[in-house]
């Protein structure tokens, strides 16, 4: 079953290139009046590669700021290496000032940044304040901030962004310690 869908992705792939050059062919010959090169050879990938898996559209823009690089990043390849850890324990080994903090009788678990001292790290009766990270699931905002749920090898892709890199989708009020946007895997 899986290789005639993969047999169909090809044939799809492969007429969409076709169409896309031809396309490109008709609009360089309108403009400049001469005919393009002619290619004759398109790439188009190996569909038994498991690493070739759909991603969802949400996950190609998280692909697109990836490769920009304004934040912080985890890809599917480096979650899954990591896939028997605790997802906060992931998180706080590679995003700079992202430290973990557990609710009452550890039923929640929550990021705070050790980075928000000049903004979010209020002083109250003598006490520092979280500065709670706001989190975002497949471009859900979790009003609670809760991460409990969240399971590493669940997961395609996870940025990380200070208060002045968070892409504009996802700037609210609540962001001034920092966004975490996690994007679960395709299945």
């Amino acid at each position: 079953m899986a290789t005639r869908h993969a047999g169909r992705a090809l044939a799809i792939a492969t007429a969409f290139v076709a169409v896309a050059l031809a396309a490109h062919r008709a609009s360089a010959q309108a403009h400049t009046g001469a005919a393009t090169a002619h290619v004759d050879t398109v790439y188009v990938p190996d569909t038994t590669d498991t690493a070739t898996a759909p991603i969802s559209p949400e996950l190609a823009l998280f692909e697109q700021r990836r490769h920009k690089g304004a934040g912080w990043f985890l890809s599917e390849a480096q979650l899954q290496d990591e896939q028997d850890k605790p997802f906060t324990d992931v998180v706080t080994s590679h995003f700079p000032g992202v430290r973990v903090m557990y609710g009452e009788r550890l039923q929640t678990t929550y990021l705070v940044s050790t980075r928000g001292a000049g903004v979010g790290a209020l002083v109250a009766n003598g006490n520092v304040v979280p500065c709670y990270i706001q989190v975002w699931v497949n471009g859900n905002f979790i009003v609670d901030g809760d991460v409990s749920f969240l399971v590493t090898s669940d997961l395609a892709g996870v940025e990380f962004y200070d208060a002045a890199r968070t892409p504009a989708p996802y700037r609210r009020p609540s962001g001034q310690c920092g966004t975490l946007l996690a994007w679960s895997r395709v299945k």
